[in-house]
């Protein structure tokens, strides 16, 4: 059986460019990456909301999904 993960890469070259040394990424743009994130996130968010999909979604970590139950003596859908 093997067992193998990310972690255990040591380096990554992509097109010439070192990319990953001594297992940790190189030359991140962090500023970015987050702000990528946060933008897809929002964007999320207000999709999730528009339409009656999701109304109450919203960031900030206390949110959760609404938990569907089925009515008594329902059969569930496969």
């Amino acid at each position: 059986m093997y067992a193998a993960h990310t972690g255990m890469v040591d380096t990554v070259v992509v097109a010439g460019r070192i990319v990953k040394r001594g297992g940790r990424l190189v030359d991140l743009d962090v500023a970015r990456i987050r702000r990528l994130a946060e933008e897809t996130r929002d964007h999320l968010f207000a999709e999730a909301a528009r339409g009656d999909l999701v109304p109450e979604a919203a960031a900030g970590g206390d949110w959760f999904p609404r938990t569907k139950v089925a009515p008594a003596g329902a059969v569930a859908a496969r």
